[in-house]
């Protein structure tokens, strides 16, 4: 998705600061009230900023919206998308996959939360949302697929245990609230332990 928020302040840092203020509040308080219920001036008063001076980082509410979209999608570039490249053995590069992507999802959890519970709000961002999970999919398709190849991983159904995968990641998004008293690394050590066990299974190997 490309989309220009438009604004009149011309130091480059100085947006991209106070835009990620801005980010950081409105998903929190969009998490908590709900989009529809949130106000500018309510972003305002928790971002320290006057209403008037939000109106010069972007143009309406729904620009921080996309504004998060580009936020997410930028950090699992950098953060989780990489690791596909890298030349690692099937079983390292998915436990490290898996690691990044679901501290990413803790990292960004009150934007991903807003992404999937209010996602049909906004013309075309399903579908945005939905290109974003596929581009997932296929990295984690491939990791599993090189590693039922070389005989690593027993030959497992890989598109539907990619999809458990990422699916095991929302869950910490939607359902956190059920796992009192756990933290993302207990989180994140369990769930990788299980997809392990699946995928390397009594008989296979050890």
């Amino acid at each position: 998705m490309h989309r220009e928020i438009e604004s009149d302040i011309k130091d480059a840092q100085l947006l991209a600061e106070r835009r990620a203020v801005l980010c950081r509040v409105a998903a929190r308080l969009f998490r908590k009230k709900g989009y529809d219920r949130t106000t500018i001036p309510e972003i305002a008063q928790e971002a320290g900023m006057s209403v008037g001076s939000i109106y010069r980082y972007v143009r309406r509410k729904e620009d921080i919206i996309y504004l998060l979209y580009h936020e997410v999608v930028g950090q699992l570039e950098k953060n989780v998308y990489r690791i596909c490249q890298e030349r690692l053995p099937p079983e390292e590069k998915l436990l490290r996959f898996i690691d990044a992507y679901y501290r990413h999802i803790d990292t960004n959890r009150d934007a991903l939360h807003v992404g999937l519970r209010d996602m049909g709000l906004f013309e075309g961002f399903r579908d945005l949302l939905q290109q974003q999970e596929s581009r997932t999919l296929a990295c984690i398709e491939r990791i599993l697929q090189d590693g039922v190849e070389q005989g690593v991983f027993a030959p497992v159904p890989v598109p539907l245990l990619a999809y458990d995968i990422i699916m095991l990641g929302h869950m910490w998004v939607m359902r956190a609230y059920r796992l009192k008293g756990w933290t993302i690394d207990q989180y994140i050590a369990a769930q990788a332990d299980l997809v392990r066990r699946i995928l390397i299974g009594p008989g296979h190997r050890e």
